[in-house]
């Protein structure tokens, strides 16, 4: 196959982050049962939610639609990004559950942008995680080890839609209880 643009070619940042995606369940049916108006508000409310939670190493990459996308500095500051993003949520009556996910490795910025492996599977396992889980990848749960009051339980190796090898997984409970 051959490429469209030689990799040399443009301006860009080879760099590792965890790659955080959120979105929130049963977005859809809250869409079909209230309507796009009342859907679009909830959505971009959760985009300034996400983005007043920030911590100094995290940045808010893009919205799309119910869900953020953000890279943090290191697993650590990507778990506590969650709790205190769950957190703010979870204090809005009738707010939805979020599902989340995290993966950490090498990936390119560019122009605002993430792109790479890294940035698939996070999108990837956002998808297998339910209404409050939030899933990480080997890599990324290796970072969170200095993060108190968190459990992990592995899920084993998910296979993960157009991602060649199954995905070894985590189930990151952030409030253990």
């Amino acid at each position: 196959m051959s490429t469209p643009c030689a990799a040399d070619d443009f301006d860009h940042e080879d760099t590792r982050l965890v790659v955080v995606f959120a979105d929130m369940a049963g977005f859809t049916t809250y869409t079909e049962t209230y309507g796009d108006h009342q859907a679009a508000q909830l959505a971009t409310s959760f985009a300034g939610i996400a983005t007043s939670v920030l911590g100094p190493s995290d940045e808010v990459i893009k919205t799309l639609g119910d869900a953020v996308m953000v890279t943090s500095g290191s697993a650590s500051a990507a778990t506590e990004y969650l709790r205190r993003l769950r957190g703010a949520t979870a204090r809005i009556p009738g707010f939805p559950l979020l599902r989340a996910a995290m993966s950490e490795g090498q990936l390119v910025k560019r122009g605002g942008d993430v792109f790479g492996a890294t940035v698939n599977t996070a999108a990837r396992l956002v998808a297998a995680a339910g209404p409050g889980q939030v899933i990480a990848d080997r890599a990324a749960i290796s970072g969170v080890g200095n993060v108190e009051d968190i459990a992990l339980t592995p899920l084993g190796f998910l296979p993960l839609r157009n991602i060649d090898s199954p995905v070894e997984a985590f189930l990151v409970e952030l409030d253990p209880r």
